[in-house]
């Protein structure tokens, strides 16, 4: 398949809806041809130089606002990953990438693994007392990748992310999260630095601890 590649210094997992703001004119056309014709693009990693060929293939949710010099505020949300094979230029502005779907090598979740993960997460949330943080409830999460929506209130950094869209294991993300939250608790517990938590919408942020 291919895909107009729109190359961006953060991830968009699957499930997720992210705002972003369109300024640069390649991403605006992209923008307004997907917008127009209901079509999906690609989002991939860019930073320190490199492009990742494990994205996500994102739809745009609402247009927002438009500005008179054409900038935009959309919400993007994201839906299944994908892995570019080759990204060409051409008559469009804007990379458009080869690819195809990239999917999970099995479906059978950990229930353990899960629950682990959720009772982790809602431990901390429950200890930080300088901001309300929402405590994850298994009905509310995705039945096949809950791991993705975890992940986005975790605090993980760009690596840990990237890592964790590339994996193909739903188990293995629910232990890339169990270890990531197991660290943030000892930090939380040891320092007692609850402070430390920025006040950004109830979410974690890992580079509060250097981790």
């Amino acid at each position: 398949m291919y895909l107009p590649l729109f190359l961006l210094s953060t991830i968009v997992f699957p499930g997720s809806a992210i705002p972003l703001h369109i300024f640069e004119e390649r991403y605006k056309q992209l923008i307004n041809e997907s917008w127009r014709s209901k079509k999906p693009f690609g989002i991939s990693l860019s930073a320190d130089g490199k492009l990742y060929d494990v994205g996500c293939i994102v739809e745009i949710a609402d247009v927002m606002t438009r500005y008179d010099d054409g900038k935009m505020d959309i919400i993007i949300t994201g839906s299944r990953r994908f892995k570019m094979n080759h990204f060409s230029s051409g008559e469009k502005p804007y990379f458009i990438a080869e690819a195809e779907y990239y999917d999970d090598d099995e479906t059978a979740i950990s229930q353990l693994l899960l629950s682990n993960a959720i009772h982790l997460f809602n431990k901390i949330a429950k200890g930080i007392t300088s901001t309300s943080i929402k405590q994850i409830f298994i009905s509310e999460l995705d039945k096949v990748m809950p791991s993705f929506q975890i992940a986005l209130k975790s605090g993980l950094t760009l690596e840990q992310k990237q890592k964790l869209i590339e994996s193909k294991s739903e188990n293995s993300r629910l232990e890339m999260l169990l270890a990531h939250l197991n660290t943030l608790n000892l930090i939380v517990e040891e320092a007692d630095i609850a402070n430390a938590i920025i006040k950004n919408d109830g979410y974690f942020q890992a580079s509060d601890f250097n981790l």
